[in-house]
């Protein structure tokens, strides 16, 4: 069981990812990193998002992209924004089921 602090946080990011509060993939790579931190490993409501964070593994967090080319970071948003549009839905959805899960 987690404490209501993690719980919070997961809630939170949930809930920032939902309203456009955080940047997409950053929400999806914390909410990927809280699965871990809050040992929920096995909870397959976290799995698509998990999922996302793979595919996408290669682009380059805001601190990492001033060492790239900007051609090349382009093609890459480009490329994972067309990715987001075809799973922000999903996603979306999954956050909900999160929150409502550790909401009571």
């Amino acid at each position: 069981m987690i404490d209501d602090s993690g719980r919070a946080k997961l809630i939170d990011t949930c809930r920032a990812l939902i309203n456009d509060e955080i940047n997409f993939v950053r929400g999806c790579r914390d909410i990927s990193d809280l699965r871990y931190d809050l040992d929920l490993g096995n909870d397959q409501d976290f799995d698509f998002i998990a999922a996302f964070n793979s595919e996408i593994d290669y682009y380059p967090d805001e601190e990492a992209r001033k060492y790239f080319n900007a051609d090349l970071l382009r093609e890459m948003d480009e490329r994972v924004l067309n990715y987001i549009s075809e799973v922000r839905p999903a996603i979306i959805e999954d956050c909900q089921v999160l929150m409502k899960k550790f909401s009571t």
